[in-house]
């Protein structure tokens, strides 16, 4: 009727308000990118405060009984015949691929301790960059790569890693075993991509004989993740699976 006021219908009022509400959170794909990069970046700048904070805690470390071993036999080694027990499948040289990273450290830095623990300390961040890009291929998140190589970055049995050389060992043959799964994560199904893989392998072995399992963790991968696996779902989902979520 003509003078009444313009009332407005509840539901209609509700739709509104909730519309308006909802109007300032819808975000451009340019934004969700860039918030993403920052998350990223801000994950990123976590992890590397925590590294440095360790590797900080632990410049006092000098040489460790093994390494004085260590550095003593490759003394006696020359340089041919490092690359001799390296390339012979034969070879009963102790552990000779991580051999060699300490005779070529004996030779370029002497006694001198800090480039050793900046080696072992690289190849520590390395691990942990595998870490995530392998989480993140297997569970497809990001978020859930980044908590997992968080938590394999430092922990209290990883201390011996911070000041004591002698793990070179570990850290070389858990480097190359990391490689070794990407490359056959990313390429197994090619045969250049099983070759390198599996040259990886022989090195992981002759850094530490630990490297041995990597073929059981590939065939674990063909029977439940891969391609053509007999179980052909992604981790996550066999984790959604399990838990009911």
């Amino acid at each position: 009727k003509k003078g009444t006021p313009n009332v407005a219908l509840p539901g209609a009022l509700s739709k509104s308000r909730s519309e308006s509400d909802q109007a300032p959170l819808a975000k451009s794909p340019q934004a969700k990118t860039f918030w993403r990069a920052c998350v990223r970046i801000f994950f990123f700048l976590c992890l590397a405060a925590v590294l440095l904070q360790v590797f900080r805690l632990s410049t006092f470390a000098y040489f460790w009984l093994d390494d004085f071993n260590n550095l003593f036999w490759v003394q006696r080694t020359s340089g041919w015949q490092m690359l001799q027990h390296n390339l012979n499948p034969a070879s009963n040289y102790f552990r000779p691929f991580g051999m060699l990273v300490y005779w070529i450290n004996w030779r370029l830095f002497g006694l001198s301790p800090l480039p050793y623990h900046i080696l072992a300390w690289s190849m520590h961040t390395l691990n942990a960059a595998l870490v995530y890009l392998l989480l993140n291929h297997l569970l497809e998140s990001e978020y859930a790569a980044a908590f997992g190589s968080l938590l394999f970055t430092f922990q209290a049995v990883y201390w011996d890693i911070f000041w004591n050389f002698g793990v070179v060992f570990e850290l070389l043959s858990g480097f190359l075993f990391l490689i070794g799964l990407w490359i056959y994560f990313r390429s197994g199904d090619s045969v250049k991509g099983i070759l390198f893989a599996s040259a990886i392998y022989i090195l992981a072995i002759k850094s530490k004989e630990m490297a041995i399992t990597l073929p059981l963790i590939w065939l674990w991968y063909e029977i439940t993740l891969g391609k053509d696996a007999l179980f052909a779902v992604t981790l996550r989902d066999q984790i959604r699976i399990r838990t009911n979520v």
